[in-house]
């Protein structure tokens, strides 16, 4: 498989991952905030494995994506989620 694909792959799945968090634990009362730790796991992961520049752009993309589907306040949220994860 050819290199640039896999990572493709992986930057979308981790973006998909990240915005699908941060809108579950925003959107579930109780349970969403034992999500709140977990949320930047996939782009941590995805920084680690393919460098930090990389991880910079997923977090930024992640953060506008929460903030067209989540609002401002949400992104606010997840800005400082992706600040402690870059």
């Amino acid at each position: 498989m050819d290199m640039s694909f896999q990572v493709a792959k992986n930057f979308l799945l981790a973006l998909a991952s990240t915005v699908l968090l941060a809108l579950v634990a925003a959107l579930v009362p109780l349970g969403g905030m034992l999500l709140i730790p977990l949320v930047p796991q996939p782009a941590l992961a995805f920084g680690l494995r393919y460098g930090p520049v990389r991880a910079t752009a997923l977090l930024a993309l992640a953060t506008a994506l929460v903030a067209y589907l989540g609002g401002p306040e949400l992104a606010a949220g997840y800005a400082l989620l992706a600040l402690m994860a870059a």
